[in-house]
């Protein structure tokens, strides 16, 4: 479902579990079957010329593979604004594992991008990811990365780098990537 109600964007969503047809014509149970799930989330750019704010929120049933069964949520919020060729964000968000053992993570970032002059534009931003573990100690993913890129004609060349530590949850994983690319529109 999506539609605009008093200047706010809404979009809802629902998908039923998954399961599996057996001999018999009855539906099997919960053993390797997913559960269903909704979410919600609504925008509005009206409330300040410039601005955009939204927010979202679901839950998924997941059910069997002998884990039991969970319901996990996830919800996020943000707020971006715009001026004279300057964009600025901030977001926040939490994914909840109502599993056995599961680990929730809450995550905050914000980032910065901006047309420095016709053609020419640049962007950085920064992510804080902490994963809350059930039996161990909570770890801090940090992510930062940089890029910049060029336009002239139909030729564009940009570069971006990108660091993480901390990968996924596992304290001391650390990963980088640079990429230099040139792309061409014909």
């Amino acid at each position: 479902y999506s539609n605009t109600i008093a200047g706010s964007a809404f979009t809802a969503q629902y998908g039923k579990g998954a399961s599996a047809a057996n001999s018999d014509d009855a539906v099997s149970g919960a053993t390797g079957a997913s559960g269903s799930s909704w979410d919600f989330a609504v925008t509005n750019s009206d409330l300040y010329e410039g601005m955009t704010v939204g927010g979202g929120y679901g839950k998924i049933a997941n059910a069997g593979g002998g884990q039991g069964s969970d319901d996990d949520e996830h919800y996020t919020a943000f707020v971006t604004y715009t001026a004279s060729g300057v964009t600025v964000g901030y977001q926040e968000s939490f994914v909840g594992n109502d599993g056995q053992g599961g680990m929730d993570e809450e995550a905050s970032g914000w980032g910065v991008a901006v047309n420095l002059m016709d053609g020419l534009s640049a962007s950085y931003g920064e992510r804080e990811v902490e994963h809350i573990k059930a039996s161990a100690a909570h770890v801090t993913e940090d992510q930062e990365g940089f890029a910049v890129a060029y336009t002239m004609g139909s030729a564009t060349i940009s570069f971006q780098n990108n660091e993480v530590t901390n990968n996924g949850g596992t304290a001391n994983a650390s990963d980088e990537t640079t990429q230099v690319a040139l792309s061409l529109a014909f």
